[in-house]
């Protein structure tokens, strides 16, 4: 069954049953949602992870693919529309102009890589001419294909078989890594990575003053900051945060109350 997601809720999470009736008679809009073009087993992966327990926010996600003819997962929370990501009439119907993420997946039944990066290319220029401020993390089989991506507008494009290569490297040198980043990556199970403004009172500090003040009174570990489009991993003590830095966390649940918290403060009154 096709569903026309003309549709939205945002700060609500209503099963598909309230979307359907609630659309029907005053056909409000989707906001701030997550679009996946294209279905797979990895797609189902994904769902389950953007849902778990740990997400700080979980938001309603739409699937578009045109392989399949009605939603393949059992979440009432995602969407389904028939249809093909390239064309403008499957991506109003899944409201890209009011998403605030689109993950594009390959397509894997192109026969080379080469084609599935070039489709990849065509749905990332579909969405960017609806929505210029729409977040895009997409899926690339070749590594030299990433500069292309970027061209297109993808925010961030992700090679796998790169990002693996380099796991096997690491790993040979440093055993055990690969079980590192299984966990950390991996919501529900021990601490993850979490991205959040940097504490207010803590603008203008050096970073070993935050990284101290956290883990001390928050027990999390600041892993890297990032300003703009560039990402300062472990930088060096002196390095001084600025107003719109945000900071990568390890942490075992999203520290709500972060971007408030100052020095004395416990992690309960940070939260409240």
């Amino acid at each position: 069954m096709d569903v026309d997601l003309s549709a939205g809720f945002k700060g609500r999470r209503i099963p598909l049953r309230a979307f359907e009736e609630e659309n029907a008679m005053v056909g409000p809009r989707l906001k701030d949602h997550i679009v996946i073009c294209g279905w797979s087993e990895a797609t189902r992966l994904i769902v389950e992870q953007l849902h778990s327990e740990d997400v700080a926010q979980v938001q309603h996600i739409v699937i578009i693919d045109d392989k399949v003819e009605q939603c393949p997962i059992n979440d009432p929370y995602v969407y389904f529309v028939h249809g093909d990501p390239t064309e403008d009439e499957a991506l109003e119907r899944a409201c890209v102009s009011e998403a605030s993420t689109a993950i594009i997946l390959a397509d894997w039944s192109l026969p080379n890589p080469g084609l599935r990066d070039s489709k990849t290319a065509l749905v990332t220029l579909a969405i960017e001419s609806m929505n210029r401020e729409v977040y895009t993390c997409a899926e690339l089989m070749k590594a030299e294909s990433k500069r292309h991506l970027e061209r297109a507008g993808v925010d961030e494009p992700i090679c796998v078989a790169d990002i693996s290569q380099r796991m096997l490297v690491m790993a040979a040198l440093n055993h055990g890594l690969s079980r590192l980043f299984d966990d950390i990556l991996t919501f529900n199970r021990g601490s993850e990575i979490y991205c959040t403004p940097v504490p207010k009172a803590l603008i203008g500090s050096e970073f070993r003053r935050l990284v101290a003040l956290l883990n001390d009174e928050m027990d999390l570990i600041v892993m890297a900051v990032r300003r703009g489009n560039d990402v300062f991993t472990n930088p060096r003590g002196t390095f001084v945060l600025e107003d719109g830095d945000n900071l990568f966390l390890l942490a075992e649940s999203y520290p709500h109350g972060i971007e408030d918290f100052g020095p004395g403060q416990t992690s309960e009154a940070a939260q409240e």
